[in-house]
């Protein structure tokens, strides 16, 4: 009989078996798949609470010498100033330009205003005026709630004396307008007094050019209001130092007293600087005013017909970014602090090219009392009447004129020369700038031939 067969016997796996292969694989895998996840929280982690180093800002820190004056008077003089001015209660009136409104309203509304004006007085009167101090960091009053009735109170002020025959007093008037705009252009410790400066500066020539249009003083008395105008250019030095100041104040808000600058010059006395925190890098984002400070420095003295043909670049304004972006919070901080700076550099042209109209209207004005008629060209009224033509901000070319239109203009901010745009108030197209002579060459002809045959 064949013999049973015993089961055959099962051979033990051996270590690193085909069967033991895959959980080993698994394994690796989740440790890999670990390690990528914890890296790459790590590198999230890093993007957003890393913050870059200081930039460097050598060439925007201003090197100016302490004003060592132990007081003065000139903040003080301002917020009285600006504490006594009445606003117009009519809106509508106030919409209007100042000549516009009926004698009473202006004798009213100037009359009112006599604490202010005499504040204003002793204000222009303060030749000790310390622009540097740094009593001026201590209380924002560029952004005093009275700036628009102001302009509207001084420009009132000439209308009314224009209105009463006062036509020297009237150019006077325009003067302290003017005045008032080139102390806030000296001051660099709050932004917003540029802005002011800015708009006075529109007040001025809009007040000059409608009282030159029609100004019957002669060539000696509007010399003298001549050179007066003269001393409140808006000027390309200041403003670029001014841009550079501005900086500085963005640096001492973001850092206060690790700045560097004078600790009695903090903004508000405030001497903390801003905490970071996720979404706020404090030195990313004032990378991002040196930078846009930069450009907008360097744009004051391109004409903006260089910057088309070379290809300068324009200002960038800001986009903003979603606030979980690794500094969105910081980005949304410098374009709402950046925006009022924007625009600081186009108005400069704007002003310039108004101050520049104006400064000829004079010198046309004064030759024509002088000679009875209106001169062939700007070239005439060297040396006599003016030191030298005015180029035009926008083009780098000669001012436009045109006698027999009788207007004055600039090419404007859109660069192209279209006959003049003469507009009420004066001056008030950035695209073309223009004044009024008040007579066209025929007209002064024939007042000419009147005056002889007298």
């Amino acid at each position: 009989m064949p013999q049973p067969q015993s089961p055959p016997e099962r051979v033990a796996p051996k270590s690193g078996s085909a069967r033991q292969q895959p959980e080993s694989s698994s394994s690796w895998g989740t440790l890999f798949i670990t390690s990528l996840g914890l890296a790459g929280a790590l590198l999230l982690g890093w993007i957003y609470f890393s913050d870059i180093p200081a930039p460097l800002d050598d060439d925007l820190i201003l090197l100016e010498p302490v004003d060592l004056a132990p007081k003065i008077a000139g903040p003080e003089r301002l917020s009285t100033f600006l504490q006594a001015v009445n606003s117009i209660p009519d809106l509508n009136v106030a919409l209007q330009p100042s000549w516009k409104w009926d004698i009473k309203t202006l004798e009213s509304y100037v009359r009112g205003n006599g604490a202010a004006l005499d504040a204003l007085r002793d204000l222009l009167g303060d030749f000790d005026w310390h622009p540097r101090h740094a009593a001026w960091h201590q209380v924002d009053l560029g952004a005093h709630a009275s700036w628009p009735h102001v302009r509207i109170l001084l420009q009132a002020r000439v209308a009314y004396l224009l209105a009463l025959g006062n036509e020297e007093s009237a150019l006077l008037a325009a003067i302290d307008i003017g005045r008032l705009s080139h102390r806030l252009q000296d001051m660099w410790s709050w932004p917003t007094y540029m802005q002011r400066s800015q708009e006075l500066h529109m007040a001025c020539v809009q007040m000059m050019a409608y009282v030159l249009k029609q100004t019957r003083l002669g060539s000696a008395e509007l010399k003298l209001v001549q050179d007066e105008f003269i001393r409140c250019a808006p000027l390309d030095g200041h403003l670029q130092r001014a841009l550079s100041a501005f900086y500085l104040h963005e640096k001492k808000l973001l850092l206060g007293e690790k700045s560097g600058a004078p600790l009695d010059t903090m903004p508000g006395g405030v001497l903390q600087e801003r905490p970071g925190r996720l979404f706020f890098k404090k030195q990313e984002t004032l990378s991002l005013f040196a930078e846009n400070f930069r450009e907008l420095r360097d744009q004051v003295v391109i004409t903006p017909l260089a910057a088309v043909h070379t290809g300068a670049p324009s200002v960038r304004r800001p986009v903003a970014l979603s606030q979980f972006q690794p500094n969105g919070e910081g980005e949304r901080y410098f374009k709402q602090r950046i925006e009022p700076c924007l625009e600081l550099s186009a108005r400069h042209h704007l002003a310039k090219a108004r101050h520049d109209l104006v400064l000829c209207l004079f010198a046309i004005r004064r030759y024509l009392a002088d000679q009875h008629k209106l001169p062939s060209g700007l070239d005439v009224l060297r040396p006599g009447y003016l030191q030298d033509i005015a180029l035009d901000p926008f083009s780098g070319e000669p001012l436009r004129y045109d006698p027999l239109k009788g207007v004055l203009f600039s090419v404007g901010a859109n660069l192209r020369a279209e006959g003049g745009s003469i507009t009420e108030p004066p001056l008030s197209d950035p695209d073309e700038p223009t004044v009024e002579l008040g007579i066209t060459a025929s007209a002064a002809v024939e007042t000419s031939s009147k005056l002889m045959r007298e």
